[in-house]
């Protein structure tokens, strides 16, 4: 059995991570404002209180890593190993987007994309997680944005993903095998 509101406890960690990063696009927005107008003491103030802002984010994360290992052996399941990285995604994703004519609904990708994990991501990867969806169905969801901005796929609206030119450079090549540059 797990952890009672384990859960809850994280999101609203993560909550307070999400809060506390707008609000230092915030400040940092209006110290810039501030700079272009030549008010330099008020923007310095705002420099100061973004360094600190800076270090409370970076402790709300270490509380959240506590929370999550204080909580990790009771959270119902065994630890299965190293999760892939987002960017490992990329190359299955693209192959198996080329294998459906270079275009597709996520539903369909979906569908397809099982197959070309085999050997890139790993155990971790297949087990659903606390709302039972596998790590890899997320890690999907995810990698459209970023795989958009890197020019692997087209940036469409909608729900279809497109394979751009480096897309299928990509899907005919090797697996990468070290993080983007």
């Amino acid at each position: 059995m797990g952890v009672p509101k384990r859960a809850q406890v994280d999101r609203a960690i993560r909550n307070v991570k999400r809060q506390v990063r707008s609000t230092l696009k915030a400040v940092n927005a209006q110290a810039g404002k501030l700079l272009s107008r030549g008010r330099y003491p008020e923007a310095e103030d705002l420099v100061r209180v973004s360094r600190g802002m800076d270090a409370f984010q970076a402790r709300v994360e270490d509380l959240r890593k506590e929370w999550r290992s204080l909580t990790a052996s009771h959270a119902g399941t065994k630890p299965i190993g190293d999760k892939t990285p987002l960017w490992r995604f990329y190359h299955p994703v693209a192959k198996a987007l080329l294998s459906l004519g270079g275009a597709a609904t996520r539903v369909e990708l979906e569908r397809a994309l099982p197959p070309f994990l085999e050997g890139q991501a790993s155990p971790a990867d297949m087990v659903p997680g606390p709302r039972g969806v596998p790590r890899w169905r997320v890690m999907l969801r995810k990698a459209r944005r970023p795989m958009i901005k890197e020019g692997f796929l087209e940036s469409a609206r909608g729900a279809t993903w497109q394979l751009s030119t480096a897309g299928k450079r990509l899907a005919q090549g090797e697996a990468p095998t070290d993080a983007p540059q």
